[in-house]
């Protein structure tokens, strides 16, 4: 459960609450999350919620989405049982090199 990313988790909630196939749930999420500023690979739980609670459903609504505000309650409801439970959703410091540096086998002159 510590593994799986905040965005991963509301995009699977929306596909299910919503019926909004994989894509349009990632686009729509991605809109709702740009307009308070976030990046999906950052995003923490605590944000999650609170770009669910207030800008979601407004994007939601643009898609003609019925009982919007609702799914969004139950999402974000899942997001704070997350937060509560000590779930921080940033990455390790090793995840972040990882994905900073270019791993031993891209590097020049390495061998292989």
């Amino acid at each position: 459960m510590d593994d799986e990313k905040a965005f991963d988790f509301v995009v699977s909630q929306l596909e299910h609450h919503c019926d909004l196939n994989h894509l349009v749930a990632r686009g729509t999420l991605r809109l709702a999350l740009r307009s308070a500023g976030l990046d999906p690979h950052w995003v923490t739980w605590a944000q999650m919620e609170s770009v669910v609670e207030k800008t979601l459903a407004a994007e939601l609504e643009k898609r003609v989405v019925a009982s919007s505000q609702l799914a969004c309650d139950e999402i974000a409801r899942r997001l704070r049982v997350r937060v509560e439970a000590g779930e921080t959703g940033r990455p390790s410091p090793e995840d972040f090199l990882r994905r900073t540096r270019p791993s031993r086998a891209s590097r020049p002159g390495a061998e292989t």
